[in-house]
């Protein structure tokens, strides 16, 4: 089952144009909020960070939304406009107020609001949710009236601070590329020299006879799904596609023994072996690979940004591939000016287990993952949860960014496929291969 997604474009065939940005490559942007821009944070980072990093993680997640809620008509209004409110202005101070804050459990049973001044407790009993998944540590606007009698912050509507749309962003940074920014080693610096994007990097538009085709859910163990696979690529034999993203899982059971991994290392010998059978597909495709939750990685451990796979698996298909990406879980891929972040998680399932608040509807999927779309943009985030339900690298949460909105975020989850667009990036499921052979060919 095939869901083609077709997108604007003009004539270009520049190979340059294809970039694949692994995460922990990307250098980490720093919000400066007394000269109100971003700049670009010079050195290395280690893979574990330090024991304050897990707060300055929270911090930068915080002031990324508060920089862009500033900018929306209705708190950039001087005149008209609403206020917010810090959690520590509000005692005293009667009447309705506004104030951002990630919501969290400082007590077992009661929820509170916390921002960079403090934390306050919150009563949602009689509040009215925007649409969404409402998670401990997801940022949230809420408007309400403090209760001074009973120390307590009366909630009555609770909504997400509203996303931001590409052109708006971009307007801030300028020149500065978030998303893909070049750089250039010296010395001992691994990010001594910030190249500005250039001028007509993202002005090119996909060609016309380009395409990306996306699978997910790649089991490598099971012979149906190389036959499945063989079929798609015989009808791109003679006009192969510019790009194919592999998605994990690449097995059909988590890896526990050496067994397990040589049937995995034999599949990616056997994913070599056909697709070096078509030879224009081999010479022309650009293929990319992103682990899967259960998948191994260089890192080992299921934390995201997830690593690349070992070379002790990829290396038939280095061998024997002209364009081959092994990268990171989420990735990025500027595909000729068209900014594309690629995801593989359970996330849907996710936010479902863990909403402190299920959202209306709960058993219309479609409905659901519109709900799954607007958290996350909306948040400026991949995964807007405590890093207790989704662990993270405390110094590379910024690879989870969505800032500024991707054109294309591509989710690859369990639930069906779905296409969303929202404020004017277009949101994709390819669905599992295995569950139905759905796969997502983007033109």
């Amino acid at each position: 089952k095939r869901m083609k997604v077709n997108v604007d474009s003009n004539l270009s065939n520049t190979e340059s144009n294809i970039r694949v940005l692994d995460a922990h490559s990307i250098p980490k942007p720093k919000w400066n909020s007394e000269r109100k821009i971003f700049t670009l944070v010079d050195g290395s980072l280690p893979l574990h960070g330090e024991p304050d990093s897990k707060a300055t993680l929270f911090r930068e997640r915080y002031n990324l939304v508060l920089q862009r809620l500033k900018r929306q008509p209705l708190f950039s209004n001087m005149k008209d406009g609403a206020t917010l409110t810090t959690t520590d202005a509000l005692i005293g101070s009667p009447g309705a107020k506004f104030v951002l804050g990630m919501l969290t459990q400082i007590k077992e049973g009661e929820y509170s609001l916390e921002d960079l001044n403090g934390h306050i407790p919150i009563t949602l009993d009689s509040a009215v949710f925007s649409t969404g998944f409402y998670l401990l540590g997801t940022i949230v606007v809420c408007e309400g009236e403090y209760n001074d009698a009973e120390g307590i912050f009366i909630v009555k509507t609770m909504g997400f601070p509203p996303s931001e749309s590409r052109n708006a962003s971009k307007q801030i940074l300028g020149s500065l590329d978030l998303f893909a920014p070049r750089v250039m080693k010296q010395n001992n610096s691994k990010y001594a020299k910030f190249f500005q994007m250039e001028e007509n990097e993202e002005e090119t538009r996909i060609p016309e006879d380009a395409e990306i085709v996306i699978f997910s859910d790649v089991h490598l163990d099971n012979p149906q799904v190389l036959d499945k696979l063989k079929m798609v690529f015989q009808e791109y034999a003679d006009e192969p596609p510019s790009m194919v993203v592999f998605l994990g899982n690449f097995s059909t059971s988590q890896l526990s023994s050496s067994e397990n991994f040589e049937t995995l290392r034999k599949g990616f010998e056997d994913l070599a072996d056909l697709l070096t059978s078509f030879p224009a597909v081999a010479k022309d495709t650009h293929f990319v690979f992103v682990a899967g939750p259960t998948d191994p990685s260089r890192n080992m451990v299921n934390v995201l940004p997830k690593g690349s796979f070992p070379k002790t698996f990829t290396q038939p298909l280095l061998d024997r591939l002209k364009h081959v990406h092994f990268t990171s879980n989420p990735a990025r891929i500027r595909f000729y000016g068209e900014d594309i972040v690629i995801f593989r998680d359970d996330l849907l399932n996710r936010m479902k287990r863990n909403c402190i608040r299920p959202p209306q509807n709960d058993t219309d999927t479609q409905e659901m993952t519109q709900h799954l779309v607007q958290t996350l943009l909306d948040s400026s985030h991949l995964s807007p949860m405590l890093p207790n339900v989704r662990p993270v690298q405390w110094n590379y949460d910024h690879a989870l960014w969505l800032y500024p909105l991707p054109h294309t975020l591509i989710l690859a989850d369990k639930a069906d496929q779905f296409q969303h667009t929202y404020d004017g990036c277009l949101c994709l499921n390819p669905g599992s291969f295995p569950l139905d052979f759905s796969f997502l060919v983007y033109r």
